[in-house]
This record gives structure tokens, C-alpha cells and sequence, in this order.
């Protein structure tokens, strides 16, 4: 009965990491999954030896008070199309469900498990697609909004580009995920988990943080390198001192790195990160995309403390890849700052809080992850201190 209750909350997770990020749940099937994770997270919910009405009773003001700010938002915007607001709020009491439903341990525990497995698959994957690239065209494609093009393996995504006259295969590694940029977030997410732990490593782990180290090296993402650098230098001396203690794991370890690296010089790809982290640096585009410019929109007008709604901030912006400023913008500064606390409390159950903190912010502000089921799951076990 156990090991059936474990696979099960395994295929629960991986479902709802599913929900969170990946291109085909998010941009194309979004209100039918949603709703989905949200019906099966109930029911687990309901019959899980977790369960406490207390717990309800606890939290239940938290969860009141967004669905007012979401309301707010509806009725001084005159908003007439819900769904986005409903899966919010959706995805908001899922989170809650699963939080009540597993210890906060087992979710990190298997969490790490989890993107450990698709960052190995997405290796495989990834390094075969570029020794070979049209293997991506065995797999069903779907056309994306944007400039890309998505072949399915379910278990990883290829993309290429639109607008070409022949097939264009993207380099990066973006795994099941929409983009490159949101994946490093999960892998830096389960490489966090591993090290903030500060116990003495063991085999497992390590071969578990090369894996998703190697995974964040190839999606290529500023943001990933800079978070990924912050969390090994704050940890090295955990890691050397495993690694001054197991020798020989530590050439092999030397050597797979060796192997990785002449892998990515020979399809050009230290050349494109080089120059894409120039890019980024020196023209000032790094920063454009925190769209911090976009704070003025609140301070045009007094309720927009509360929220313009999506669909006035579509009418006067292109977009913004920022959460937490995005938002502010359409969900009001109340919901952002419940929202904020919540996670702040969620990095006080860590030895380094700070740290962890930083690092969720670094996430929220260059990706849409902010109210998203899996990141929503720490919030509310934050919320819990």
C-alpha cells in the first residue's frame, strides 16, 4: 500500500510540474489542465492522512483575501473574460491542496527526484539532437504563438524556428518546458534543495547535482548561469569536501565535465553563450527585461493599486516576462505583497533564508513563475510558520 501511495504522489507532482511549465499544458492546453490538477488535488486532499481542518481553518483568510483581490480586479476593470482569473485562483488552491496533503520534506525530496530524472532525459535528448537534429521531426508538431515550433517526445519538447524557408533547430535545451529560461528555474530550484540541506553529501546527490548542473549549462540562460554560480559558490566547500574525500568520483566527475564541454565547443555553443551574455551586458538588455519601467503604470492613478486586469495592461504594454512587476500590475499590489510574504516566510524554514529568498525573486523577475502550481506549493508551506 505504501509504495502504491508513493508511486501515486509521484505521478501527482510530476503532474503538476507538467502544469507549471510545460509548453504544451501552459500555452495550449492551460483551462483543461488547470482544471485537472485542481479536481485530482482536491480529491487527494480530501483522503489524505495529511488532511487536518485545521489546517482549513488556518489558511482559509489567506485564501479569501486573494480571491477578493482577484474579484477587486474584475469589478473595477469591467472584466467580462474570467478564464484567466479562474485559473489563477485555480492553480492558487491546488497549490494549497498538495502543500496540506505532503510534508514538505517528501515534496522537496521527490521534487529533487523529479527534474533530476528529466534533466538526464533531457541530456540524452538534447546531445542527440544536436549530433542529429532532424530527429526531432519524428515526433508530432504543433505550431507556437511566438517564432517557435514544438515537437513533442512527452517526456522532452525539440524546437526550431518559424519564418525560415527550410527547418531551423533551436540549440538550447528547454526540456518539456516553454523556453530555455523557465527550465534553468526548476533545475536551479533541485539543485537549491540538494545543497541547502548542508548534511554530508552523499553518492546519489552528487550525481544528481552534475546532472542538473550540466542540464542548466545547456539551456544557455543568463539568469540560470547567475543563479547556478551563486548557489555552487555558496556551497563549495560542501562540495569539495566530498569530492576531496571520494577521489575517484572525483576524476570521473573531471572527466564526464571534460567530455560535456568538448561536446558543446564543437557545436558552437560556448561561442553563442559568450556572446549572447555580451549581448545581454553591454547593450543593457539584461535589464529591459525586468521591465521596471512598467511600475509607472500603478502610479498613474490610485486604483491601480489594486490592479488594471490583464487585458488593459495587454492594451498598454507588450507583455512583461517579470512576475512579480507583472503582477503588481494586473493583480494589485495587495495579492503581490500576500503573495511575497508568503514565499519570505517559506525561505525562514531555511538555514540560509536570505539566500533562498534571493534566489526565488531572481526566478520571479525574469520568468512567470510567481503563481504557478509548483512555486505556489512552497508559498503555502510557508505559510504554514
Amino acid at each position: 500500500m505504501d509504495k502504491f501511495k508513493n508511486l501515486v504522489t509521484y505521478a501527482w507532482l510530476v503532474f503538476a510540474v507538467y502544469a507549471t511549465g510545460s509548453i504544451f499544458f501552459v500555452s495550449f492546453n492551460y483551462k483543461l489542465y488547470i482544471t485537472m490538477l485542481f479536481a485530482v488535488s482536491f480529491v487527494f486532499f480530501l483522503i489524505s492522512n495529511e488532511f487536518r481542518v485545521s489546517m482549513l481553518r488556518q489558511d482559509i483568510i489567506r485564501v479569501l483575501f486573494l480571491f477578493i483581490c482577484i474579484l477587486f480586479v474584475l469589478l473595477l476593470n469591467g472584466v467580462t473574460a474570467y478564464s484567466s482569473y479562474i485559473a489563477i485562483f485555480l492553480q492558487i488552491v491546488a497549490a494549497y491542496f498538495i502543500s496540506n496533503s505532503i510534508s514538505r520534506a517528501e515534496f522537496e525530496k521527490k521534487y529533487i527526484n523529479i527534474i533530476s530524472f528529466f534533466a538526464a532525459v533531457s541530456l540524452v535528448c538534447h546531445c542527440v539532437f544536436l549530433i542529429s537534429p532532424s530527429i526531432a521531426l519524428n515526433f508530432p508538431m504543433t505550431i507556437g504563438d511566438g517564432s517557435t515550433n514544438y515537437y513533442n517526445a512527452y517526456i522532452h519538447v525539440f524546437q526550431s524556428a518559424q519564418g525560415y524557408s527550410s527547418y531551423v533547430p533551436f540549440k538550447r535545451n528547454a526540456g518539456i518546458f516553454w523556453e530555455p529560461g523557465a527550465y534553468q528555474a526548476f533545475l536551479n530550484l533541485g539543485l537549491f534543495f540538494i545543497l541547502a540541506k548542508e548534511e554530508q553529501l552523499t553518492k546519489k546527490e552528487v550525481v544528481k547535482i552534475i546532472l542538473l548542473i550540466m542540464a542548466i549549462i545547456t539551456t544557455y540562460s543568463t539568469t540560470g548561469y547567475i543563479i547556478m554560480a551563486i548557489l555552487l559558490l555558496r556551497y563549495a566547500g560542501s562540495l569539495c569536501k566530498f569530492l576531496a574525500k571520494h577521489s575517484n568520483i572525483a576524476i570521473v566527475v573531471g572527466v564526464v565535465f571534460l567530455v560535456f564541454m568538448i561536446i558543446i565547443s564543437k557545436y558552437g555553443l560556448s561561442s553563442f553563450m559568450s556572446q549572447k551574455l555580451e549581448n545581454e551586458f553591454s547593450d543593457g538588455v539584461f535589464l529591459n527585461r525586468l521591465f521596471l519601467d512598467d511600475i509607472n503604470i500603478i502610479l498613474e492613478k490610485p486604483l491601480n493599486f489594486l490592479g488594471i486586469s490583464f487585458e488593459r495592461y495587454a492594451r498598454i504594454s507588450g507583455g512583461s516576462g517579470n512576475s512579480i512587476i507583472h503582477t503588481m500590475v494586473n493583480l494589485g499590489i495587495p495579492f503581490t505583497f500576500t503573495m511575497l510574504l508568503m514565499y519570505f516566510k517559506y525561505s525562514t524554514l531555511k538555514k540560509n533564508p536570505i539566500l533562498c529568498f534571493v534566489i526565488l525573486m531572481m526566478i520571479f523577475s525574469t520568468e512567470s513563475l510567481m503563481w504557478r502550481p509548483i512555486f505556489l506549493c512552497l508559498a503555502w508551506y510557508g505559510s504554514k510558520t
